[in-house]
C-alpha cells in the first residue's frame, strides 16, 4: 500500500480562487490551505486546476491510486467477456426456442 500524507479531500477550485498575480488557487475545502497556484489565470489554466482537484476528489479515500489504470482495463475485459458470453447464451437460446417450436409442429 502506498501511504500519502497529502492535504485531505475535497480540494477546491474556488470561483474568488485568484490571487495576487493572476494565479488560480487549489484549495482544501476549508480554503484554509493553498495547495497550488498556477502560472496565470488563462481558460487552460483554470482547466487544468479543475482537471486535478477532480482527479484528486475521485481518488478520495482509495489508499493507492496508481492501481486504478489497472482496474478500469480489469473491468473493460470483464465487461467485453460478459457481453461476449450473454451473445453465445442468447445464441445458445434462440436455438434451443427454434428446436422446440419445430418439435412441437410450428413452421
Amino acid at each position: 500500500m502506498n501511504t500519502m500524507n497529502h492535504t485531505k479531500e475535497p480540494w477546491t477550485t474556488p470561483e474568488d480562487g485568484v490571487a495576487p498575480f493572476a494565479t488560480i488557487l487549489i484549495e482544501d475545502a476549508s480554503g484554509d490551505t493553498t495547495i497550488a497556484a498556477t502560472p496565470s489565470d488563462d481558460e487552460q489554466c483554470r482547466a487544468n486546476a479543475q482537471r486535478i482537484v477532480a482527479c484528486i476528489n475521485a481518488c478520495a479515500g482509495i489508499p493507492d491510486p496508481s492501481v486504478i489504470p489497472e482496474i478500469v482495463d480489469l473491468l473493460l475485459d470483464l465487461d467485453d467477456l460478459t457481453a461476449s458470453a450473454f451473445r453465445g447464451y442468447v445464441r445458445r437460446s434462440k436455438l434451443k426456442v427454434l428446436r422446440l417450436l419445430e418439435r412441437a409442429g410450428a413452421k
